[in-house]
């Protein structure tokens, strides 16, 4: 009864999006007291709310199992500002990389200073602080500007370190940068190659592609040959030719990855080109899935843990 009652409420306008929210922030602030409570108690927690089984710290194997444990036992500076997607920028052209970097139009720490009549007809909002906080403007006239500044001010009003536990967001300075917009008008698929990176080498890519508002999810081998993994629920069949920028792109993001146990380092190629994305240390929090299940322990074998250093300390 209380399903179908939710299901004809949700027909309000704007109802269930505040349902969405309300919900998320009683999901948040139960997980700021867990983690300032106990951070190994809150791991254990989402480890096994995700996979429905106990995650093992005292002798991990899994890909996801490692990266958990290194969100406990494991902190570099360095990895703060990469992981920051403002302060990154001076981290690629310190390791002169400059030239990869997308072109900055702004930056913001109130969402008030943005003069969006200023902005061109296609720009990209995204916050400095997290994951998946990015607003893609491909037509200005049809940006909802007091709708997109309501969902930044959230955006900003969060530590998203208390999501999923990674402390590399924890101490970063909440901002809204605006860069360019990325296209690739010779063939307008823009390819987003997502480079994992274990003990600072590249060892396989995930290629995003968007076309048609549709996503396609594949993984290749340093070789650009297709590999039979996938992620649940994004199987795709769309298999791209090699970029001429490949043995490039993993140059640079051998370059970038440098003294990590493990980074993904993501480019976008578009127009024969190669731009710098993003770092990311755990990808879907440390939560994702594969499949086949063997992958997360292919990948995990490939981790060298260090030594203890403790991160919530």
């Amino acid at each position: 009864m209380l399903n179908i009652v939710k299901k004809y409420l949700y027909k309000i306008p704007g109802l269930q999006e505040s349902y969405v929210q309300a919900r998320f922030h009683l999901t948040y602030k139960k997980r700021v007291k867990m983690i300032n409570k106990s951070p190994e108690a809150f791991i254990k927690y989402i480890y096994k709310k995700r996979f429905g089984k106990e995650i093992d710290l005292n002798n991990p194997s899994t890909f996801n199992e490692k990266l958990n444990w290194l969100k406990l036992n494991y902190y570099d500076p360095k990895a703060v500002i990469c992981a920051d997607k403002y302060k990154v920028r001076d981290y690629v052209k310190e390791k002169g990389l400059g030239f990869l970097l997308n072109d900055l139009i702004g930056v913001y720490e109130s969402v008030d200073d943005i003069e969006f009549n200023k902005l061109p007809a296609k720009f990209v909002l995204k916050a400095n602080h997290g994951s998946a906080m990015n607003i893609i403007v491909d037509n200005k006239n049809n940006f909802n500007i007091r709708k997109s500044k309501k969902k930044m001010k959230r955006w900003l009003s969060y530590n998203y370190s208390y999501i999923t536990g990674e402390w590399v967001y924890h101490d970063i300075k909440p901002k809204i940068i605006c860069e360019s917009f990325i296209e690739d008008k010779l063939t307008g698929v823009l390819l987003d190659c997502k480079v994992y990176c274990f003990n600072g080498k590249p060892e396989m890519i995930l290629v995003v592609s968007s076309h048609g508002g549709k996503k396609n999810n594949c993984f290749y081998d340093l070789k650009w040959n297709v590999l039979p993994y996938a992620r649940p629920k994004r199987i795709s069949k769309k298999i791209h030719h090699p970029p001429e920028e490949l043995n490039k792109m993993l140059q640079y993001a051998e370059i970038l990855a440098d003294g990590f146990p493990f980074v993904r380092v993501d480019f976008y190629i578009a127009n024969n080109k190669i731009f710098f994305g993003e770092m990311t240390f755990f990808p879907a929090g440390g939560l994702e899935g594969f499949l086949p299940d063997y992958v997360n322990y292919l990948l995990g074998e490939k981790i060298r843990l260090p030594q203890q250093n403790k991160a919530w300390a």
